[in-house]
């Protein structure tokens, strides 16, 4: 699921880096000309204490700020959505499924690109308030029907459930891209020659090149995407990167291993693959000040000639 920062249609504010929103929800920032919008205070929507809506703004955009205390709150997401729609001065966050008649605004982090929630950049992860929905099981579940409850919802047939009602399915999908002169040189020609990118980020451990469980899965979804008959003759190439945290030499190359592994892992499973590059700490999608941020930033990108 990814969380949303909406506002009204009539606001003619578009985009917001994580700090302007954190600001704006903290009452550090007031008013809307502050931000590039109309004059005006700002009028801040949230979720109630109990939802976990709330608990990941807090821990991804708030931190140690609290909420401005005359915030309204609600313990429905509808209702908040349909409120932020109706109110020019308005600005809330919400979970994707849940915007509504109300206006997204494009995110970004520090040093990264401004980014808009939709179901590809929440799949891989870019969209800077993405986060992972768990279900959580006993090691050794007593009762019989629990694991295969699990592997039904992770299954294709389970994803498509997910998908109807409205969060963001694991099932893997091909999204055409455009350059950038942002782009590294090498980057931008691939983008430029492939016929687009799989809805699939592969991440890792901390501190390793292994990948981690959700890669694993991720993995034979991408196999099973490979195999269709329409996608049997398409070439694969695999773009790695890495947080900012050493040199870029030593980026450089940690970025090539992780891309070696998933190309390794892709063997195993029969899948050849045309080419395989590291692009060290470029293209950050995350702020790499943060634990959080240089996790997400080291990754492996999956594209399709």
């Amino acid at each position: 699921d990814g969380l949303a920062v909406i506002v009204n249609h009539s606001n003619p504010v578009q985009a917001l880096t994580l700090s302007q929103v954190a600001k704006i929800f903290a009452g550090e920032i007031g008013d809307w000309s502050e931000v590039g919008g109309k004059p005006g205070p700002i009028a801040l929507y949230a979720r109630d204490d109990k939802s976990g809506t709330y608990d990941t703004f807090k821990s991804i955009v708030l931190g140690e700020r609290s909420l401005r205390p005359d915030s309204s709150r609600f313990e429905d997401s509808n209702e908040l959505s349909d409120r932020v729609s109706q109110d020019p001065t308005g600005i809330g966050f919400i979970g994707l499924p849940y915007v509504r008649n109300s206006k997204a605004l494009a995110l970004s982090d520090e040093g990264t690109l401004s980014m808009m929630p939709s179901p590809f950049t929440v799949a891989t992860e870019d969209y800077v308030i993405s986060r992972r929905l768990f279900l959580y099981t006993p090691g050794v579940p007593k009762h019989p029907w629990i694991m295969p409850f699990v592997e039904f919802a992770l299954s294709p047939d389970g994803q498509e459930i997910v998908e109807s009602v409205g969060f963001i399915s694991q099932q893997v999908e091909i999204e055409p891209m455009k350059t950038s002169e942002k782009m590294p040189p090498e980057y931008a020609r691939i983008v430029g020659e492939s016929q687009g990118r799989l809805s699939v980020n592969f991440r890792f451990r901390p501190g390793s090149t292994e990948i981690d469980a959700k890669a694993i899965r991720d993995m034979d979804r991408v196999v099973r995407f490979l195999a269709k008959p329409e996608n049997r003759n398409k070439q694969i190439y695999l773009l790695g990167f890495s947080d900012s945290s050493g040199s870029p030499d030593s980026n450089l190359e940690l970025s090539q291993q992780r891309a070696d592994e998933v190309a390794r892992q892709m063997a195993l499973r029969g899948v050849p693959v045309a080419a395989v590059l590291g692009m060290g700490d470029a293209m950050p999608i995350a702020s790499n000040s943060t634990k959080a941020g240089q996790e997400k930033n080291r990754r492996v990108e999956v594209w399709l000639d």
